[in-house]
């Protein structure tokens, strides 16, 4: 076996007889690897949407890296339908959303506006991405089932609407690209 040793600090690397250097490797998921460096978060929402067919969460991204929506936990008072959605436009009727760094302590937050309220308004529906039905019996909570993430790029916006009035309670997981 090869080996190759740097002139400046006696470093020995090891290479095979079909020239591949033999390196030691940790595997990390991404998801551990963004929580790590702080940059996943839970974003708690609990609005009270009166009128039917009214968007209760919004998020646009304001930053420059895609932020990744990679779970949904969502329950309502009421059954519903609920509809994720890409919108364009400005929004308006929310407050801010909880936002909760899953780095405990760290002070990073995403680089979003994110919002809950009763009747997000002004917004174009630019397409359904996920429906998703609840109900009122004994687990009302639902999570989102979907064998990827949403992906929000840079300017682009999702919007989570309600087709009945009722306590929507949830936590949305968001994350950020390197």
């Amino acid at each position: 076996m090869a080996k190759i040793q740097s002139g400046s600090n006696g470093n020995v690397a090891e290479v095979d007889d079909e020239n591949r250097l033999l390196t030691f490797a940790v595997i990390q998921t991404e998801d551990k690897h963004a929580n790590t460096e702080g940059r996943y978060w839970s974003i708690f929402i609990n609005p009270t949407v009166v009128t039917p067919g009214s968007n209760f969460f919004y998020l646009t991204n304001t930053g420059t890296k895609d932020l990744f929506i990679t779970d949904v936990r969502i329950s309502s008072s009421a059954a519903n339908v609920l509809l994720y959605k890409k919108v364009t436009g400005v929004a308006a009727g929310g407050a801010a959303a909880e936002v909760t760094n899953r780095k405990l302590g760290d002070p990073k937050v995403p680089n979003a506006t994110i919002q809950e309220g009763a009747a997000i308004t002004g917004l174009t529906d630019d397409g359904t991405l996920f429906f998703e039905e609840t109900d009122t019996g004994g687990d009302p909570r639902k999570t989102l089932k979907t064998t990827s993430t949403i992906i929000i790029p840079q300017g682009q916006a999702i919007a989570f609407d309600a087709s009945a009035a009722g306590v929507i309670r949830g936590v949305i997981s968001l994350t950020e690209g390197e």
